[in-house]
């Protein structure tokens, strides 16, 4: 595995609701982004029936979608390839460190992933959600003062996430 994700397989995995779907967008954005040489796959529980069409991003992107309905197994998906799984709000914010680990956004750590959910500036994961709002209609709200370098670098993937995801789904 080198520092561009040669050689790491990174399942995203999520439910099939509003906001992960933008959620995970942006987690394959940030991906694709800072580890270019790295695979992915969304994995996606389906949930009960909606009339929204949602993560029709993965077909125009070209990225393997499997959606199951109880369970799925990672278990002799790709021999030779380390495996990261993660959830939609996990931003890859540089490219690989040392470990794999995963910080919250007000972290000054030095790392790859965080964890943007809690507090990213003004974005508050719960309360937007509770609002339906998602951080691509709503960027510039999410900037404040006194944040770290790790909360700047994903509200910059962010924003340049927006462009394409509202070009994508035709916003």
């Amino acid at each position: 595995m080198n520092e561009y994700g040669k050689n790491l397989l990174i399942l995203i995995k999520c439910e099939y609701v509003n906001h992960h779907d933008w959620m995970s967008f942006l987690s394959w954005y940030s991906i694709r982004t800072n580890l270019p040489d790295a695979k992915m796959c969304v994995l996606c529980k389906r949930g009960m029936y909606t009339t929204k069409s949602l993560f029709s991003w993965v077909y125009k992107c070209k990225i393997p979608f499997i959606q199951y309905k109880d369970k799925y197994s990672t278990e002799n998906i790709c021999k030779n390839t380390k495996i990261l799984e993660i959830t939609p709000e996990i931003a890859c914010i540089d490219v690989l460190k040392e470990t794999l680990d995963i910080y919250p956004t007000n972290s000054d750590e030095d790392c790859s992933f965080v964890n943007y959910y809690n507090k990213c500036g003004n974005f508050i994961g719960p309360e937007w959600i509770l609002k339906n709002k998602n951080i691509f209609e709503n960027i510039n709200e999410c900037y404040s003062d006194n944040m770290t370098l790790n909360e700047h670098k994903v509200l910059s993937l962010a924003k340049s996430a927006s462009i394409l995801f509202k070009m994508i789904r035709g916003m």
